[in-house]
C-alpha cells in the first residue's frame, strides 16, 4: 500500500483532503459524491478520479451503496498524514 503510488493533480489532492476532513477521526464514511462536490465546488469527476487513484494505490476502499451513496474506508494511515487537515 502506498499513497506515494498515487500521483494526483492539485484538484484531486484538494478533493481527497475535503473527503478526509468530512470523515473526521472516523475511518469510514458514507458520502454522496455529487453533494460533497457541490459543497466544495469541485467537479464530481475530480472527486471520483481522486478516489479511484487512492483506491488503486491501496490507500482506501470504496463500495457503492446505490442510492444511499458510497462507503469510503481509509486503509492506509499515511493518507491522513499526507492529505488530511
Amino acid at each position: 500500500m502506498g499513497v506515494e503510488k498515487a500521483p494526483m493533480s492539485p484538484g484531486e489532492r484538494q478533493a481527497a483532503s475535503w473527503l478526509l476532513r468530512r470523515m473526521g477521526r472516523s475511518n469510514a464514511l458514507v458520502v454522496v459524491v455529487s453533494e460533497l462536490a457541490g459543497e466544495v465546488g469541485i467537479s464530481v469527476t475530480t472527486f471520483l478520479a481522486a478516489m479511484r487513484k487512492l483506491e488503486s494505490a491501496g490507500a482506501l476502499r470504496r463500495r457503492s451503496l446505490g442510492r444511499m451513496g458510497t462507503l469510503v474506508e481509509v486503509l492506509d494511515p499515511a493518507l491522513r498524514r499526507r492529505l488530511g487537515p
